[in-house]
């Protein structure tokens, strides 16, 4: 059922392109507003697009045929197929480093860091519980994030690859993110029809810092920082 329901959504993925378009014709200066027009067109189911840093390359977490999940790197530009995994493989979740050099893919349940521009493999992230379904770089590309069937997030460190923390919760991991400054983990937990967690850890002392119990907000809502990392909402 759910192949069905994401190859609905994402039957066919569109480019647009912003341009500024005058709202009125008079000779005047009049305000400018943004314009979208479609520069290209991939006709396959996909459920994540994301652009690298340096907007050099686009990735597409999309479906295969038969239902297997596979990431494609595509030119940022031409939108041409630089390299994808094989079907076989089930891969989803992926994530560039900040600098755009790699890119964080999960890969039959294993987290793998690859060079974002050939795919040439790097790394493999260890970790011996159960699989991890979703990864991501900390905003400075110092640590790697994921998060696991078995109710944790993961902190690996980036330049050694090595599984430095463990945090573990009382419900499922629906969203989780790095704070750009400061020692701040949230995390947004829930169970199938709630309730929703948010907890904030100290990825340091590994201490749980906040508990805050949201039981009418829906679980499928993401967690974010401000950027000066005083608040968090979700």
């Amino acid at each position: 059922m759910r192949y069905w329901v994401q190859l609905f959504l994402g039957l066919i993925i569109c480019l647009f392109a912003i341009t500024a378009k005058a709202v009125s014709p008079t000779p005047t200066p009049t305000p400018q507003v943004p314009v979208l027009s479609q520069v290209a067109e991939i006709g396959m189911p996909a459920d994540r697009l994301i652009f690298s840093p340096d907007d050099k390359l686009l990735v597409l977490n999309s479906w295969a045929e038969g239902g297997a999940r596979v990431v494609q790197v595509r030119d940022a530009e031409s939108w041409k197929l630089r390299w994808e995994t094989k079907p076989d493989a089930w891969a989803q979740a992926s994530a560039f480093s900040p600098n755009g050099q790699q890119l964080a893919t999960v890969i039959s349940q294993t987290t793998c860091l690859c060079q974002a521009a050939t795919g040439k493999p790097v790394a493999q992230l260890q970790y011996k519980g159960e699989a991890v379904y979703d990864v991501t770089f900390s905003p400075d590309g110092q640590q790697l994030v994921g998060a696991t069937s078995d109710r944790k997030v993961l902190l690996w460190d980036a330049a050694t690859r090595q599984l430095v923390a463990e945090f573990k919760h009382d419900l499922p991991v629906a969203h989780f993110m790095l704070s750009p400054k400061g020692p701040w983990l949230a995390a947004m937990t829930a169970g199938s029809w709630g309730p929703v967690e948010l907890v904030v850890w100290d990825i340091f002392s590994h201490e749980r810092r906040s508990l805050v119990n949201l039981k009418e907000l829906p679980n499928f809502s993401n967690v974010v920082f401000s950027p000066d990392a005083i608040r968090t909402g979700c």
